[in-house]
């Protein structure tokens, strides 16, 4: 008779203050029913340091740049956070800058492009695992290099060697994209030009340019990184560089004899890429 009264109350307990919060499989209890519940689930904040399918990216955002040789032509291109491809579609002296464009792409079709490279293997992949990366006349070669730092080569000897350049060289096509490409392809304009000066050489005899600027070179120049074939350095960035950059001669970005009313120097138009600035250029950070 006592265990009959028990479970009556209990069943009475049980009406009247509902189901226990978090244990129930038809939801919580709402705030009418309990003031606090027994427990909560512990939710992780979102990461601070976002991967990008493992590739992490440099200080201005680019997560990987790739170099492409069809013996000694192709292009290279970068892929960088915010979604923009840069492409440099020549890398010779004979490039112009019709060679220079960009489009914009999905956080999606991003997403997919650092994939098809993941699973080639290009972030765990040992030295000459795609082979030795050698760029020759006669040779197919990719360089991979990452933004955080390091990277891989592949050359045609390498078994591994055809699906790395199969990625490559889709994701220097913006049509690859297919409904993830957001805007371009379009015209890029450089945010930054160096230019490394020397006297010119009577055995080279370069087409001459216009300096575009009322300053002398020598005036705009500090003296060339030590150990560089160079005696002057200029550094153009932003406007300038878009300057120099229109005013090229048939826009080609190549090396040219400079005269700018005071005297004549010769010197190659090193134009600055995402994930891509020669050493010694007189466009090193500080």
């Amino acid at each position: 008779m006592l265990g009959g009264i028990v479970a009556w109350l209990l069943a009475v307990l049980l009406a009247a203050t509902g189901p226990v919060t978090g244990l129930s499989s038809t939801g919580p209890a709402s705030p009418s029913e309990t003031d606090s519940p027994l427990y909560t689930l512990a939710v992780d904040p979102p990461s601070a340091s976002p991967a990008w399918q493992g590739f992490e990216p440099d200080a201005d955002g680019t997560l990987v740049r790739i170099s492409i040789h069809d013996g000694y032509d192709g292009p290279m291109l970068s892929l960088s956070t915010d979604g923009r491809v840069v492409v440099r579609g020549e890398t010779s002296v004979l490039a112009t800058r019709d060679d220079f464009v960009t489009w914009q792409v999905s956080d999606a079709a991003l997403d997919r492009a650092l994939r098809s490279l993941r699973r080639v293997g290009v972030l765990d992949a040992e030295p000459g695992a795609f082979g030795e990366g050698g760029v020759s006349q006669y040779t197919r070669s990719v360089g991979v290099f990452l933004g955080s730092g390091g990277g891989i080569s592949g050359s045609e000897e390498s078994p591994r060697f055809p699906r790395l350049w199969r990625a490559a060289t889709r994701l220097a096509d913006p049509a690859s994209y297919g409904d993830g490409l957001v805007s371009g392809p379009e015209p890029w304009l450089p945010d930054e030009i160096a230019l490394l000066f020397h006297r010119p050489d009577a055995a080279n005899p370069y087409p001459m340019a216009t300096w575009p600027f009322d300053e002398p070179i020598a005036q705009m120049a500090q003296p060339a990184p030590a150990g560089s074939m160079g005696e002057l350095a200029v550094c153009l960035r932003g406007a300038d560089a878009a300057t120099l950059f229109a005013s090229l001669p048939g826009g080609v970005v190549g090396v040219y004899r400079w005269s700018d009313g005071t005297a004549v120097w010769s010197a190659r138009v090193d134009v600055t890429t995402p994930g891509y600035r020669l050493t010694g250029s007189g466009c090193d950070p500080a």
